[in-house]
């Protein structure tokens, strides 16, 4: 399968994940403040589909670099206030749907992970030429 559509199917996927579990917030009620859903707007949302618009675009480099720095960073945002911190958005302190908020929270989490992968496969093989 070329890389442009296995970096398509990771992006899409990343998305639906992540909105599934944006479904699961809404549910609780549980909404992040100002800071923290600008962050999850631009690391979740925003940076994997505009590194997917690179690549398609033709810039099979940088492309790569965006969804690799979107999937670090979404890891890290959400593994620690899923996971870490005590915080209204941590799976321990959600009573409401606490079984459907905690396997999105983990599944959108291991959606971050998959962009990372992502990028790794999305980054084209070059061959150095020796010289005589």
């Amino acid at each position: 399968m070329e890389r442009r559509r296995l970096l398509l199917i990771a992006v899409v996927g990343h998305l639906l994940l992540t909105a599934l579990h944006g479904v699961a917030h809404a549910a609780i009620p549980v909404y992040p403040d100002g800071g923290k859903a600008t962050v999850a707007a631009v690391v979740l949302y925003l940076l994997p589909v505009l590194g997917l618009g690179l690549v398609v675009g033709g810039y099979r480099r940088v492309g790569p670099v965006f969804l690799l720095g979107a999937g670090l960073a979404g890891f890290a945002f959400e593994g620690v206030f899923h996971f870490v911190l005590a915080n209204p958005d941590h799976v321990a302190h959600v009573t409401d749907h606490h079984t459907a908020f905690g396997l999105t929270a983990a599944l959108t989490t291991a959606g971050d992970l998959l962009l990372v992968g992502a990028a790794w496969i999305g980054v084209p093989v070059t061959r150095h030429r020796s010289r005589p």
